[in-house]
């Protein structure tokens, strides 16, 4: 049986610049979240993170927040895990459209761990050319390459190789 790798294991695969994203989309939009995800996601960061100054580091200012934030994301599974899963909560819509694509490329998307990655995409599939079919087949998806990817992977629980 493969080793799965912990979904911390996502950093590796993120951008810096799309990893803040990620993060400030979440932080941004947790009234749209479910009660379930707005409350993992905030016990997460209140388990993990620390600020001076601070009981609750949500008080922070945001731009202290996010730094904090970014660096625990980087090397906590617990709090990776809670904000990747809202995340993909918050793209729920786009994933509906995503999936019968990725069916059609030959991922496969019943992955019985839902908490850890396997790894390995299907053959002469990578970021650009997955955004690209990604883009042809739903062009109103409203996504973009680095969107795609992520929401891929987490859907799929398979980080590409």
């Amino acid at each position: 049986m493969e080793a799965r790798k912990p979904m911390l294991a996502i950093n590796y695969h993120l951008e810096p610049y799309f990893r803040k994203e990620l993060l400030q989309d979440v932080f941004g939009r947790l009234a749209d979240l479910s009660p379930e995800s707005r409350a993992d996601a905030l016990a997460a960061v209140k388990k993990t993170v620390r600020v001076s100054g601070f009981r609750n580091p949500m008080q922070a200012p945001a731009t202290i927040l996010n730094k904090r934030v970014e660096e625990a994301f980087e090397k906590d599974n617990t709090l990776a895990t809670a904000l990747l899963l809202a995340w993909k909560e918050l793209y729920a819509d786009a994933a509906s459209l995503l999936t019968p694509v990725l069916q059609e490329l030959g991922f496969a998307l019943n992955a019985e761990d839902k908490l850890t990655f396997s790894v390995g995409w299907p053959d002469e599939i990578d970021y650009k050319s997955l955004a690209e079919k990604v883009l042809t087949a739903q062009p109103a998806i409203g996504l973009d390459q680095d969107q795609i990817a992520l929401l891929t992977i987490l859907l799929s629980m398979q980080l590409p190789e």
